[in-house]
């Protein structure tokens, strides 16, 4: 119910679900398989990409001494410690976005994609 409603919410403005599911050639009974099976896409891409995705130590310290400017508050860059875990989600935030982008790339190239609008 959750996933329908953020479905629902993410609809273009004056675009209504019955149009929506008419224009993807769904009907509104099988809503609930794809918005099933969308959740279940969403846990494997977290469980394949989200543990990859993790920083050593070591990692997040050179992409923080790399990108310092970005951890800065008020001009006043705090030291490494006080700001790993938030240096790690960053870092884990990109490798993962960009591990999934590689992928979806893949997939791509094999597949033929049609967009609603």
């Amino acid at each position: 119910a959750a996933r329908r409603r953020a479905w629902e919410g993410a609809l273009p403005p004056g675009l209504g679900v019955a149009r929506a599911l008419e224009q993807a050639g769904i009907p509104e009974g099988a809503l609930t398989a794809w918005l099933r099976d969308d959740l279940k896409i969403t846990a494997h891409i977290d469980q394949r990409f989200t543990a990859a995705a993790q920083p050593t130590r070591e990692q997040a310290l050179t992409y923080y001494r790399d990108h310092m400017d970005e951890f800065a508050v008020n001009g006043v860059t705090p030291e490494f410690a006080a700001v790993e875990a938030a240096v790690r989600r960053k870092l884990a935030g990109d490798r993962r976005a960009a591990r999934i982008a590689e992928w979806m790339g893949l997939l791509r190239a094999r597949a033929e994609i049609r967009k609603l609008r």
